[in-house]
């Protein structure tokens, strides 16, 4: 039986990484689906996956829909396998699930959504897609489906547990997952990193993509940012990591803006970017307590806290209020705002 595993984050590869070891899958049985030009090295089975957005040409979605699981197919060899997934909460994992050859499918964590309960995750999974205008969610919904009638409705199940598909939850803490008691608990998949000269003292700025995801507009997000470097300096901070967040990499220019406001500090702090593939949790995990992540609502301040280290939100320098950035920070999970601290 073959495993597949869709990957679009460094945590998920730590964990698909996990569970192969946890669970001695062999390695030609191990087929990888990435999304968000996620670079994958580690297996030797990988296919990119495109994502599925929906078109006024509803005939071009019904052809893209049909290729892309021939393609798949063909990656596969039609063979049936087990799938391994953050959710079905959207397009390309619902192709995936409704396949025949999908044997059965499990969920992974990843990041911040694992950490809610899985009630509560389907709950406003439901609300995003009909909230504020009822009849204009109710609309997008059926945009959707005309788009992709083989796949079912838009307004989906994050968690869908109700399917005879439906086999496991994995998760690397207990705090994961949390209605779900016989979830499966795996060893933790962090690395130590070992290619850092000053190990006493990071402090990494990690960038979120709420611009990109119109939750703040990028304007608010760089003057906090700024507000963030100025607090740094005050700090006698000298050096700082900057990670870009994946979808960063996926448009062309969409680190134009961060890097020109760092470079307005360059008399004051050095800029150092982290690689693309270098993953946060691992520096938690080896740093402990001598690292810091400065972010506004990322999820590794859950990672952090697990491996033992520190991280501050910096949202309180955000020029003004947002209702719809305020609906998002709502929505996190409570074990969120009781392992961040505010700066």
């Amino acid at each position: 039986m073959k495993s597949v595993f869709v990957i679009h984050s460094p945590i998920a590869l730590l964990i698909t990484k996990q569970i192969v070891k946890d669970y001695k899958l062999r390695n030609e049985d191990i087929y990888i689906l990435t999304l968000r030009k996620f670079i994958v090295s580690e297996f030797d089975n990988v296919f990119s996956l495109p994502e599925l957005i929906p078109s006024l040409c509803i005939f071009k979605s019904w052809i893209k829909v049909y290729n892309l699981r021939n393609r798949i197919l063909t990656f596969l060899s039609s063979k049936q396998f087990d799938l391994y997934i953050p959710s079905s909460g959207f397009p390309i994992f619902q192709l995936l699930t409704r396949m025949e050859s999908c044997h059965s499918y499990s969920y992974m964590e990843e990041g911040m959504v694992s950490y809610h309960s899985v009630e509560r995750k389907n709950s406003l999974h439901i609300s995003f897609f009909s909230r504020k205008i009822y009849l204009l969610g109710w609309l997008r919904n059926i945009f959707y489906m005309i788009n992709f009638p083989m796949l079912g409705s838009k307004i989906y199940d994050f968690y869908e547990c109700r399917n005879n598909k439906f086999k496991d939850f994995y998760a690397i803490s207990e705090l994961a997952f949390p209605d779900i008691a016989n979830k499966k608990i795996l060893t933790l998949p962090f690395e130590k990193c070992t290619n850092y000269k000053d190990k006493s003292r990071l402090s990494v700025i990690v960038l979120e993509a709420f611009a990109q995801a119109n939750l703040l507009k990028l304007d608010d997000y760089l003057y906090a940012l700024q507000k963030l470097l100025k607090y740094l300096v005050s700090k006698n901070e000298t050096i700082v990591y900057i990670k870009f967040h994946p979808v960063h990499y996926q448009f062309e220019g969409s680190q134009n803006a961060f890097t020109e406001l760092l470079e307005t500090f360059s008399n004051e702090i050095t800029v150092i970017y982290l690689k693309r593939d270098q993953t946060l949790e691992n520096m938690a995990y080896t740093f402990k307590k001598n690292v810091c992540f400065y972010h506004i609502a990322s999820s590794i301040g859950i990672y952090a806290n697990i491996c033992g280290s520190k991280s501050a939100t910096f949202k309180k320098f955000l020029p003004v209020e947002n209702t719809a950035f305020n609906e998002y920070l709502e929505s996190l999970p409570r074990v969120f705002f009781e392992v961040v601290c505010e700066i």
